[in-house]
């Protein structure tokens, strides 16, 4: 009986990690990948596939570095970004979350 009760314990848990890794980015489509240019409305992004995407970006797209509002200088060649979009048609940022790691090394601007 007790090896039921910790397998179903078990089962629990581990579908509780999973929604909760399905909605840890907002349950909104999303982009990660590595910086490699900002420009004055876009900036191109190299997914974890090596395709490159354009994110447009406007007034409204918020920036986040570590839970704090950021600064469009943290968007550097080079660093992690995830990228929250409105839906799945959308080319325009909503949210970029910047890694507050320091961008890979060998990166060009």
């Amino acid at each position: 009986m007790r090896s039921i009760a910790s397998k179903i314990v078990t089962l629990v848990i581990a579908l509780i990690v999973v929604a909760g890794a399905a909605h840890a980015h907002g349950g909104k489509p999303h982009l990660l990948g590595t910086v490699v240019q900002l420009h004055a409305n876009e900036l191109i992004v190299k997914d974890n596939s090596g395709a490159e995407h354009t994110v447009e970006l406007t007034g409204e797209t918020k920036l986040e570095k570590a839970g704090k509002a950021a600064a469009r200088a943290d968007l550097v060649a080079g660093v992690r970004v995830a990228v929250h979009f409105a839906d799945k048609t959308a080319k325009t940022a909503q949210l970029i979350k910047i890694s507050p790691a320091a961008p890979k090394s060998g990166a060009t601007k």
